[in-house]
């Protein structure tokens, strides 16, 4: 796509400022006319001309800001429907009103000498609700804060922190085996017997579970592992006095 050419930006820009401009300046003049018909004296008669277009631009910024700081705009298009109603009835009114042979409004201005006697409080009103209803956001400043600067002198020298070196990891010390049991001779005797023999022999510290102290035993005392381990639970059970 062929980007637009320095004329057409131009045109682009300047074509919409001039027709504000225009339409800025008919409409001043028209609410000056008036104004001065309905009583006001020249220099009430400009303030009160600048009100309905200063309102406007006004409205008109302050609903660019609120709605990029998400607030509502009912307040400011509220301004801006009564400026732009009140310059629409002046020039209305202006363009209906007789004319003289040099162009000065003629008759009688009728309602239009309290409605321009009271504009002006109408007019601070609604820029004053403008102002009120501004949320924080509205208009954001941005403080600029400069960075700290360090006092003159010397730089202050670096401080060397020596570092203890660790201990060695230390191997885990392996599991002590059980001692090595003699078998019991088989004969003439029980395997009871035979099993409370052999557990007389074991360490107090012994590490192994009941389960693979019966395994071990088994066998040394003749008898399968699940009697081992009924006798050996038998025998390790407390004694309950009588």
């Amino acid at each position: 796509m062929k980007p637009a050419g320095r004329v057409e930006r131009f045109l682009a820009a300047a074509l919409p400022f001039a027709l504000g401009a225009a339409v800025f300046v008919i409409a001043f003049w028209h609410i000056v006319e008036l104004a001065r018909w309905a009583g006001q004296p020249d220099w009430a008669a400009l303030l009160i001309a600048s009100t309905g277009e200063c309102m406007a631009v006004a409205a008109i910024l302050e609903i660019l800001a609120r709605r990029r700081s998400g607030d509502g705009v009912w307040t400011p298009v509220l301004v801006l429907v009564a400026a732009v109603g009140f310059s629409g009835a002046v020039n209305l009114a202006a363009a209906l009103v007789d004319r003289d042979g040099a162009g000065r409004l003629t008759g009688e201005p009728g309602a239009w000498r309290p409605v321009m006697a009271v504009w002006p409080v109408i007019a601070f009103a609604l820029v004053a609700a403008l102002k009120a209803t501004r949320g924080g956001a509205a208009i954001e400043v941005e403080e600029e804060v400069s960075p700290a600067v360090p006092a003159a002198g010397p730089a202050p020298s670096p401080v060397t922190v020596e570092v203890a070196p660790e201990p060695p990891a230390l191997a885990p010390l392996p599991a002590p085996e059980p001692p090595a049991l003699a078998p019991v001779p088989v004969g003439g005797t029980t395997g009871r017997a035979r099993v409370a023999e052999l557990v007389a022999m074991l360490p107090a510290d012994d590490p192994r579970s009941e389960r693979q102290v019966a395994a071990d035993l088994a066998p040394m005392a003749g008898i399968s592992p699940s009697t081992a381990r009924r006798y050996l639970a038998d025998l390790r059970r407390p004694a309950v006095a009588a």
